[in-house]
């Protein structure tokens, strides 16, 4: 069901992506970043997936409007 050489056509996309965060110790107010300096760590899992439709405008280019949405996974520490 690939339409990609259809003038206007829908898409849908899924991005992946895994990994952490870790706090560190402080020292003059500057973190320190060194391995033995880690409180504590936590893995990080970030989905998302996407519906869109596409415009060949030419063969090179292609304008894309469409709705999303960002998930990252539960974590131990807030998120600013």
């Amino acid at each position: 069901m690939n339409q990609s050489h259809r003038l206007i056509h829908p898409s849908v996309s899924l991005k992946v992506g895994r990994g952490g965060m870790y706090l560190a110790e402080r020292e003059n107010n500057k973190f320190i970043f060194e391995e033995e300096n880690r409180i504590d760590e936590d893995a990080l899992l970030v989905l998302t997936p996407q519906a869109e439709v596409e415009l060949n405008v030419i063969s090179w280019m292609k304008i894309k409007a469409g709705i999303g949405y960002l998930f990252v996974s539960d974590s131990r520490y807030a998120l600013p």
